[in-house]
């Protein structure tokens, strides 16, 4: 069975992770698809009288003294690779992908795997993770850890820049775990807020610093308030990082941006979002701010809160209001929390970890239920671009085993995409 594709993704992990974070559309090909002829198109309709000269996509037929279609896809012409079929059109031609396939930066259709990158950071859960986008390196920060003295919270920096992983000592926000960094595409900086301090520690800061490589500093000790857990991403309609929700005791339903010097609160309707560990992604296509949202809470916050299955789980920041994004078919059914990234290959993908053996979906306007062999099952894990465009994924722990128990911390990291 084939499908048009579009071109976007973004990876979701359930169980909590920091992050980065319709109708199918058909592929675009390129902007002047192969035609054998030359000089200045003369129509974009269809066929027209020629006289040596054809619109792209078309060539004169001698025999008609007419321009007609040139079948690219007859010609060899078009390389959609071995999981696409090529399918000629007036004028211009597309690739179809199998289900499980998806279009590359070149257009062909390639099916996403999974790949263990080399050994890096310890062993931790909740750590902050994001792509700087002017350097090219994804940069991870801190975590909690668990040693012989118990559980601790980590004060190291780390980069990957797509072949090896370098560490920093670099100081900085101090012990943070559960802390939450975006790419301020306005102004070229990765900006980290909140997370959860010292083991031990009433519970969490609201610090905003950023990163240039070398050296942290902290900009602002005000604005959302103390939190962890939350989501960020830019929204380049307001030129702001935006900043949603947390775990400050309930999870929070309020949308903050950022313009590099300080804090407001937007006026956003939240909708229904009042779900734990919510993941923001921005579409880098068209400038859409998502929003996955983990899972509704059940119960009063206390010992009696319990985590229910998701419902419209993907939501779209329109205007003044987050609104619910339509599914043309069923997706994951998730218990539990999300962490999401976002792929410059062009995909949402969720690894569903929690009810079963790790399956991976991937959101490209609708939902596709992927089996691939991957990462172990896990839960708050971080998430964030690579440098490549694809996505990495880092640490976490087993769901349902102690961290403290053997194996129960988790320290690999593994590469997914095209």
């Amino acid at each position: 069975m084939m499908r048009a594709v579009a071109l976007v993704v973004v990876l979701l992990f359930l169980g909590g992770c920091a992050v980065d974070p319709a109708e199918e559309t058909p592929f675009r090909p390129p902007a002047q698809p192969l035609s054998d002829g030359g000089g200045p198109p003369l129509s974009d309709a269809g066929p027209v009288p020629c006289g040596g000269t054809c619109a792209a996509g078309y060539r004169c037929d001698v025999t008609l003294q007419r321009c007609v279609d040139f079948d690219e896809c007859d010609a060899g012409r078009v390389g959609c690779g071995p999981a696409g079929l090529c399918v000629n059109t007036a004028g211009s031609w597309r690739c179809e992908c199998d289900l499980d396939a998806f279009p590359d930066r070149r257009g062909a259709c390639v099916r996403p795997s999974w790949h263990r990158l080399p050994d890096g950071p310890s062993p931790r859960r909740f750590p902050a993770m994001a792509l700087d986008r002017a350097r090219g390196k994804l940069v991870l920060y801190g975590g909690e850890s668990w040693g012989t003295g118990g559980l601790s919270t980590l004060t190291d920096t780390w980069e990957w820049d797509g072949v090896r992983w370098q560490s920093f000592d670099a100081g900085g926000p101090g012990a943070r775990a559960a802390a939450v960094m975006a790419w301020d595409e306005a102004r070229s900086q990765l900006v980290l807020f909140g997370g959860a301090g010292v083991v031990g520690d009433p519970g969490p800061v609201d610090e905003t610093w950023t990163w240039d490589g070398a050296s942290w500093t902290q900009l602002s000790d005000a604005g959302p308030g103390k939190r962890m857990l939350h989501s960020m991403s830019f929204d380049p309609r307001r030129r702001q990082v935006l900043l949603f929700g947390g775990d400050p005791a309930l999870p929070a339903a309020d949308t903050w941006g950022w313009d590099g010097t300080r804090w407001s609160k937007l006026a956003v309707a939240p909708g229904t979002i009042l779900k734990w560990q919510t993941q923001m992604l921005t579409d880098r296509r068209n400038g859409d701010v998502l929003l996955y949202t983990g899972a509704p809470i059940g119960g009063d916050g206390g010992v009696g809160t319990t985590l229910q299955p998701s419902v419209d789980d993907l939501w779209r920041l329109e205007g003044a209001a987050w609104k619910p994004v339509p599914n043309s078919r069923p997706g994951p059914s998730t218990v539990g929390v999300s962490c999401a990234a976002w792929s410059d290959d062009g995909f949402f993908a969720l690894l569903d970890t929690l009810n079963h053996s790790p399956q991976t979906w991937v959101w490209d306007g609708t939902w596709h239920g992927l089996e691939l062999v991957g990462p172990p099952q896990r839960m708050e894990a971080g998430a964030a671009t690579a440098p490549d465009g694809g996505i990495v994924v880092c640490g976490g722990s087993r769901p349902f085993v102690s961290p403290s128990e053997p194996g129960g911390a988790l320290g690999d990291c593994w590469w997914f995409g095209l």
